[in-house]
């Protein structure tokens, strides 16, 4: 495993972990019950968030010189 893959997976990881709990302690504070949804909506919503957060660090982690992957 190469050190840009290294970095890229914990990035992420940390990344949507912090993501995730901005989400679970903010969302009262918006005035939104996660209590009140369902499980699906919320499902949804943790799962956009780790979409972008993977987006996001695509693009914020350079490829390495010479890979093609």
């Amino acid at each position: 495993m190469s050190r840009t893959s290294i970095i890229k997976w914990l990035l992420e990881r940390l990344l949507s972990s912090f993501v995730t709990s901005v989400i679970i302690y903010l969302t009262p504070t918006l005035g939104i019950n996660l209590q009140n949804l369902g499980l699906g909506i919320i499902y949804t919503i943790i799962t956009i968030a780790t979409f972008t957060v993977s987006i996001f660090v695509y693009f914020l982690v350079p490829r390495e010189k010479g890979k093609t992957v």
